[in-house]
């Protein structure tokens, strides 16, 4: 199809000189008395390239003329009219086998310049609606209003899109609307001293290779032996998370060769998992919504890998680590609700203690998996895993991306294949680590040196009925207790340590309002200052009521008592 000509590039905004002003309007206002740039001028003549530069602006003060005059013109049919609708078009787009006739073709198409100039020499603001269909072709109708009366010409753009039941054109007519799904897969290391199946001393930090023995390394000879305190754990997580338990914990091997594996396969729970079935809630700029889960199981961490420009180093200190795996329903479809999720499960499992929740360090890892399909298509997309994202604010952004990415390939009629990506928060894209081409079978069996394990039911009610408060909980008391705003609570809740410290304050005074304030404020910005938190601090829960108290008392003034914290 031929390309609308240089007619439409003419805006001496956007394409030409550009004088500066307080607002857009005076922007716009010196910027069109200024006129246009030498590019501008040398191509506003059909064949100016070729002329001498002598003559460029004589033609160009001649074509000025005209244009004032079509300005005027305009001028004086807005005094009467509030829009101008005009066709997009002379004609449809000419097929390709048409290009070649000289008869008719140049004289009809090139028309369609001519109802689409008069705002490009006017300057009014301008835009394009889809109408319907000719031919097979798109048909549209261009609307031209004065400017600063946008809002009129956008209010019948929409009455005509609702007419026409048309908002683009794709896929016959309509615009095509994608709808993304979205799971989320976190592997959360479990907070105990030994790891998962020996006695090795879990850690972060310390020396490569100093926490690790036989059991680890898959020495020949070796037993598997099941942290009792990670089963606890993963209770605890299932209980906090509404899953159902299965008291009868049974393991597997997951049989797969990579160089941060020494046994050569992974001690999990394919087909039994400690949990199933549960759900949690979380708040988006929409209100409350409820993601489900569709399983909880106990696995060993591998060892971590460190890649060099010409060789790999191993450090097995994390190998054996417990691990649970927390594995979503794919009920999410935002950015923002992946984001919300992922912060809500690291909330709850932080302020249970079930693990220290330490993205940045690796003890809580994502694999989000993104497919887009057709809205209210009940046919999922080809899906897209994005590994190992380790920050919440990365999630977000590499869900929209990894959304965008897939819908242009689909307009663009291009397959998307299925991938396994990784985020690179340099330039805010994924990238392909690597193609899949087909489902790894793992020759999943049961592990034999771990026989099945029955839970006493008593046991497991015992840590039921002995868990800590969730933080919804938690906000639910404030509220009731304190009187806080949601905003207040929903901060303060954030940061455990913060709550807990606030928990301490309100046992020496009753302004529960003024000491959320200060906590959230003047304390908050020196702990942020200094990069420090509240609980490795000075400041003594106290003295700090009593800070709040001579405040009150009107004793100190809220300057004074600045410079006291």
């Amino acid at each position: 199809m031929k390309q609308l000509p240089i007619t439409l590039t003419l805006d001496g905004i956007r394409f030409g000189v550009r004088e500066d002003g307080a607002d857009m309007q005076e922007i716009m206002t010196n910027s069109r008395t200024k006129g246009f740039g030498p590019l501008i001028r040398r191509r506003f003549v059909i064949g100016s390239y070729g002329l001498f530069e002598a003559n460029q602006e004589r033609i160009f003060r001649k074509a000025q003329k005209v244009r004032r005059l079509i300005v005027n013109a305009m001028k004086e049919c807005f005094k009467e009219y509030d829009c101008i609708l005009a066709p997009a078009s002379g004609t449809i787009a000419p097929f390709i086998d048409a290009q070649n006739n000289d008869d008719k073709l140049s004289t009809d198409y090139l028309v369609a310049e001519n109802y689409m100039a008069m705002a490009n020499f006017s300057g009014d603001p301008s835009m394009t609606v889809p109408m319907g269909f000719e031919e097979g072709c798109p048909i549209g109708v261009n609307l031209t209003c004065l400017a600063w009366q946008e809002s009129t010409m956008f209010t019948i753009a929409k009455a005509i899109e609702d007419i026409t039941g048309l908002k683009g054109f794709a896929d016959g007519g309509e615009i095509m609307e994608y709808e993304a799904t979205i799971g989320i897969e976190i592997h959360c290391q479990l907070k105990t001293n030994t790891k998962m199946f020996s006695g090795a001393p879990t850690s972060f930090g310390r020396k490569a290779n100093t926490c690790v023995n036989e059991i680890d390394l898959g020495h020949p000879g070796t037993l598997p032996s099941v942290n009792v305190e990670a089963v606890k754990k993963a209770i605890q997580a299932c209980t906090a998370l509404h899953l159902e338990i299965d008291p009868l914990i049974k393991f597997d091997r997951k049989n797969y060769y990579y160089s941060d594996l020494p046994k050569g396969f992974q001690i999990t729970q394919q087909f039994h998992p400690i949990g199933r079935n549960g759900y949690i809630e979380i708040n988006t700029s929409t209100g409350k919504k409820k993601i489900r889960i569709e399983r909880i199981h106990m696995e060993e961490d591998t060892a971590k890998q460190f890649h060099l420009t010409k060789f790999s180093l191993l450090d097995f200190n994390r190998a054996g680590t417990p691990l649970i795996e927390i594995v979503s329903y794919p009920d999410m479809k935002t950015g923002e609700e992946a984001e919300a999720y992922v912060e809500a499960l690291r909330q709850t499992l932080f302020y249970i203690g079930v693990s220290d929740c330490k993205m940045e360090e690796g003890s809580m890892r994502c694999d989000v998996n993104v497919s887009i399909a057709p809205k209210g298509s009940n046919k999922l997309g080809v899906k897209n895993e994005i590994k190992n994202l380790n920050s919440i604010s990365h999630i977000g952004k590499a869900v929209e991306y990894e959304i965008q990415r897939q819908k242009k390939l689909l307009e663009a009629g291009e397959a998307i294949h299925q991938e396994t990506r990784r985020y690179d928060e340099k330039t805010n894209t994924t990238v392909m680590m690597r193609r899949k081409e087909g489902s790894v079978d793992y020759k999943f069996f049961p592990e034999p040196n771990i026989f099945p394990i029955l839970l006493d039911s008593s046991w497991i009610q015992d840590i039921q009925e002995h868990m800590p408060e969730l933080p919804e909980a938690r906000k639910e008391r404030y509220a009731k207790q304190y009187a806080l705003s949601e905003h207040d609570i929903r901060i303060l809740i954030a940061d455990m340590e913060m709550s807990k410290f606030f928990e301490e304050v309100m046992k020496y005074t009753t302004n529960a309002k003024a000491a959320c304030n200060w906590l959230l404020g003047e304390v908050s910005a020196w702990l942020n200052k200094h990069e420090t938190s509240i609980d490795k601090s000075e400041l003594k829960p106290e003295m700090f009521a009593k800070m709040i108290a001579l405040v009150d008392e009107g004793k100190v003034s809220s300057a004074q008592a600045k410079t006291i914290m």
